[in-house]
């Protein structure tokens, strides 16, 4: 009998972990307003080579580059 309820307690232990969720909040350093445009963040840590904030041409070869990246038919540079 002792072993069954261990296991129910484990069980019940492990129901108890899994429901437990962190909060999922932007910090506030990297909030941006919801009317500005992507291109247009400010915030340093998500620069990237190649992209100058502010401009949508350079925002729009980054994300065609990014993608080829992650492309497996793609011939490599």
């Amino acid at each position: 009998m002792s072993a069954v309820r261990l296991g129910v307690l484990g069980l019940v232990a492990i129901v108890l972990v899994a429901c437990g969720e962190r909060v999922q909040t932007i910090p506030p350093a990297g909030e941006r307003k919801a009317d500005t445009p992507v291109w247009d963040n400010k915030d340093k840590r998500f620069l990237a080579p190649g992209w100058t904030p502010g401009n949508q041409a350079s925002w729009n070869a980054q994300l065609v580059d990014r993608a080829q990246g992650q492309n497996d038919y793609a011939p490599r540079k």
